[in-house]
């Protein structure tokens, strides 16, 4: 991978408006929070938010699903994960398409963005895809974030957000669904769940801030 030529990779309005994460119960109702550890798109010093296309593969990628997308999948026995659905608008502001064709561009694959990047670090060095993000991310454009091929279906793509570039009200709650183990099979189909009542929210705010 060459993340030297990062800034060539081409910018995109995001078509997509929603978005997914499974998320622990506890923190339903939370505003999603940026990462600050290593992660395949952070090498720990980014602050960067992930999201899922799909609510299938949200589970996926929370490990809440055990198995492989394309062959044997079960729920997870531990899991206690619910997924929610955000409503993303970024406005005219644009991310980093790293998908393929694009990939051609820092002469990578999907198999290079989507392997092993938990053998890094080999003393100072980065894994590839963390590089790549940094040098996203450091762009004089400064975009918000980039598209990536997911690690758990390579044919369906992760929304990968700078925290410290979102403007304010750009990620928003939608609603929670609620799973069903037949979905697996589907891989594509989701059903809505409650919306909790603007009441319902300030509620659980107020508690959390008496705690």
């Amino acid at each position: 991978m060459n993340h030297a030529r990062a800034g060539e990779l081409p910018l995109i309005r995001l078509a997509q408006i929603l978005w997914y994460r499974s998320v622990e119960e506890r923190y339903q109702f939370e505003p999603p929070l940026a990462r600050e550890h290593p992660t395949r798109f952070n090498p720990g010093n980014l602050q960067v938010m992930y999201f899922a296309s799909d609510q299938v593969l949200a589970r996926f990628e929370a490990r809440d699903v055990l198995g492989h997308w394309f062959g044997d999948a079960v729920p997870s026995p531990r899991d206690r994960h619910v997924v929610v659905e955000y409503s993303i608008d970024l406005g005219p502001n644009p991310v980093v398409d790293a998908r393929p064709p694009q990939l051609a561009t820092v002469e990578t694959t999907v198999q290079e963005m989507t392997g092993d990047w938990h053998s890094y670090p080999w003393g100072d060095e980065d894994a590839p895809t963390q590089e790549l993000a940094r040098a996203i991310h450091d762009r004089s454009d400064a975009p918000l974030g980039l598209t990536a091929p997911s690690a758990r279906n390579p044919q369906l793509g992760n929304l990968i957000l700078f925290a410290d570039r979102l403007p304010p009200r750009s990620v928003s709650f939608s609603k929670l669904l609620l799973w069903h183990s037949n979905l697996i099979s589907g891989r594509t189909s989701r059903t809505a769940g409650p919306q909790p009542t603007d009441g319902v929210a300030r509620e659980r705010t107020k508690r959390r801030g008496n705690t």
